[in-house]
């Protein structure tokens, strides 16, 4: 590399290109693994629960970062701006079907050997989190800016 020549980050590990058919693929994955998790909560484990929001939290973050890197490559391509955007639009409307979840594990006493530490740090956030509305709307919020 030159001294004067910008690394360019190669993402090909996570997707091909803003059109890759795993992107959509990887979608489909988080719906269905959120439905899986909204139908079996009260029937699995909290371990298992825990380990679906795992699941969907990694592929959220394969996706955000994609986005992000790729953006941050060429902030001035439309495409890539938009892509940027609705990525942002998508994990921030997941996030808000999984605040549920989320409230669930800061206020219960449930417990789970493999994930007492996530659940220690999270439940260190009980007396910053609203309830479940509350927290969907501020998650809305953050996404718009929105009075």
């Amino acid at each position: 590399m030159k001294q004067n020549e910008i690394p360019e980050w190669n993402l090909k590990d996570l997707y091909k290109s803003i059109s890759d058919p795993k992107i959509k693929k990887h979608k489909k994955e988080i719906e269905s693994k959120i439905k899986k998790l909204k139908s079996n909560f009260k029937k699995s484990s909290l371990t298992s629960s825990i380990e679906l929001y795992e699941e969907i939290a990694h592929l959220l973050s394969v996706l955000g970062n994609y986005a992000y890197l790729n953006h941050s490559t060429d902030t001035k391509d439309e495409k890539v701006s938009k892509f940027y955007q609705a990525t942002n639009e998508y994990i921030n409307d997941v996030e808000s079907k999984l605040l549920w979840f989320k409230v669930y594990l800061t206020k219960s006493n449930d417990k789970s050997e493999k994930f007492s530490y996530f659940l220690k740090t999270t439940r260190s956030l009980k007396p910053y989190t609203l309830d479940e509305d509350k927290e969907v709307l501020l998650t809305k919020k953050r996404q718009t800016g929105a009075e």
